[in-house]
C-alpha cells in the first residue's frame, strides 16, 4: 500500500513539474504584470502566484517537444497601463499576442521582433508612441498586424515588406 501511494505521489509530482513553463517565460509574464500595473487589471486571476501559468487569466499554454510553453497572451480590455517590458520578446512559441484596447504607452519594444512564431500581433487601441520597430520585419509567420488607434509616428519601416505571410495590416 505504501509503495502504491508513493508511486502515485511521485507520478503526480512528475506531471506537476512537466506542466510548468520554463522559468524564462514565467519571469517574462511577471515582468509584463509588474510593468503594466497588474494589481489594477480588471482580471488578474492567478497572476504572479504559484499556480500553473496555464491557470493565469488570458494565458494559453501548450506542450511542445515535451515542455509546456506560453502560446497565447490575450489581455484585451483589461486595464493594462504602463509600458511593455523588453521581456515581451521571451516567448519562443507564442503565436498570438493580443493587448488591444488598454492604456499601454511608450514605444513598442524592439524585442517584440524575437517572437518568430507569432501569427497575430494585436496592439490596437492603446497609446503607443514613437516609430514602429523595424524588428517586426523578423516575424516571418505573421498573418495579422494591428497597430491602429495608437499614437505611432514616422513611416512604416521597409522591413514590413519582409512579411510574406501578412494578410492584414492596420
Amino acid at each position: 500500500m505504501k509503495k502504491q501511494l508513493f508511486f502515485i505521489l511521485a507520478s503526480f509530482l512528475i506531471l506537476l513539474v512537466q506542466a510548468q513553463v520554463p522559468q524564462s517565460e514565467r519571469n517574462a509574464l511577471v515582468a509584463l504584470y509588474n510593468a503594466t500595473n497588474g494589481d489594477n487589471w480588471n482580471n488578474h486571476t492567478n497572476w504572479n502566484t504559484s499556480q500553473p501559468v496555464s491557470s493565469w487569466y488570458g494565458i494559453t499554454t501548450q506542450t511542445i517537444n515535451g515542455t509546456e510553453h506560453v502560446t497565447q497572451i490575450s489581455l484585451t480590455q483589461n486595464n493594462l497601463t504602463g509600458q511593455l517590458p523588453a521581456e515581451i520578446g521571451n516567448f519562443p512559441y507564442l503565436y498570438e499576442l493580443n493587448l488591444s484596447s488598454n492604456s499601454l504607452s511608450g514605444s513598442i519594444p524592439v524585442e517584440i521582433g524575437n517572437l518568430t512564431n507569432i501569427t497575430q500581433l494585436i496592439l490596437q487601441g492603446n497609446q503607443f508612441s514613437g516609430n514602429i520597430p523595424a524588428s517586426l520585419g523578423n516575424l516571418s509567420n505573421l498573418y495579422y498586424l494591428f497597430l491602429n488607434a495608437n499614437q505611432l509616428t514616422g513611416n512604416i519601416p521597409q522591413e514590413i515588406g519582409n512579411l510574406a505571410n501578412l494578410r492584414e495590416l492596420y
